[in-house]
């Protein structure tokens, strides 16, 4: 990206670049970060992201970011450019789009001026067959205190170490993200795959034991356990004529949500798993679907 003109200061310009390799293809890898609304769907130290000023992912947008810790800040959209797979950000110092009666930005524990960051997705080849992702985060920034003798905890050294633990951790969290969803992907592989090929062993290996399936049928609530939906609705040995596809996966810690869409010449059904990750192992507790039927 274009270098940014930056107020000169008594202090050193400083910069940190962290990336990591992660096993999703760069479309999918983009849907996870880039929203400049989202940060708190990746990255553990958030616990909310909200934009507070114009719209999400649009050029000058404010983001709130509240930490675990109960602080927060606010940063301003620069760039966002999805077709390039990249943004640039800044932390407002005076508040939400400059505006001197918001609630001022920054927090205690981020000992930083001037910092601007950039967060970019770029192909990475293949991994375990599978296309794979390079995710860069840049940051340049003047640390809090820029006089010749900055106090302790305001100086260069905190300032790098602050942003390179963020930048690590965001990061750490991405790739632990990745792998849980190819795994999710695989769970409900096993349940595409085998209810397409009339398979309902391979069926039953995406649920836990205990899973039920629930559904609406006339006005009725219709709560199963999985047994009895996989002998009657996985016809043995029947191969059917239908398009899988998955739609979305969110993942939050050691649980997750997946939507998928069946496809049949006359009619869809669209499902909705409820997962868990018991023991390494992810697994579909819980199952709804809606069907519609084509005109």
């Amino acid at each position: 990206m274009p270098t940014q003109e930056i107020p000169q200061t008594g202090a050193a310009r400083l910069s940190v670049t962290r990336n990591i390799t992660i096993d999703l293809p760069p479309a999918a890898a983009w849907r996870l970060v880039g929203g400049f609304g989202s940060l708190e769907n990746w990255h553990p130290a958030v616990a909310e992201s909200n934009i507070i000023r114009g719209v999400e992912n649009a050029v000058g947008a404010v983001r709130r970011l509240t930490l675990m810790d109960g602080s927060s800040l606010q940063e301003q959209l620069m760039t966002h450019e999805p077709a390039k797979m990249r943004m640039r950000y800044r932390i407002n110092a005076s508040g939400a789009g400059g505006d001197e009666n918001a609630e001022p930005a920054g927090f205690a524990h981020f000992p930083v001026s001037d910092y601007i960051s950039d967060l970019s997705v770029a192909p990475a080849g293949r991994r375990h067959t599978s296309p794979a992702s390079l995710v860069t985060w840049h940051g340049e920034f003047l640390r809090a205190d820029s006089s010749e003798t900055p106090a302790d905890g305001r100086d260069d050294q905190a300032a790098i170490r602050v942003v390179t633990g963020i930048y690590e951790t965001g990061l750490e969290s991405l790739a632990h993200i990745a792998s849980d969803t190819l795994s999710i992907q695989r769970v409900i592989g096993l349940y595409a795959d085998g209810g397409s090929n009339g398979d309902a062993s391979m069926v039953a290996k995406a649920f836990h034991a205990s899973a039920t399936m629930k559904f609406v049928r006339n006005g009725v609530l219709v709560d199963e356990p999985i047994a009895a939906f996989l002998k009657n609705y996985i016809p043995a040995g029947l191969k059917q004529n239908r398009a899988v596809r998955i739609d979305s996966i969110d993942i939050r810690g050691t649980a997750a949500s997946a939507r998928l869409t069946i496809d049949y010449p006359t009619h869809q059904f669209i499902d909705y798993f409820n997962l868990l990750k018991v023991n390494g192992e992810w697994l579909v507790y819980s199952k709804i679907f809606h069907r519609i039927d084509k005109a």
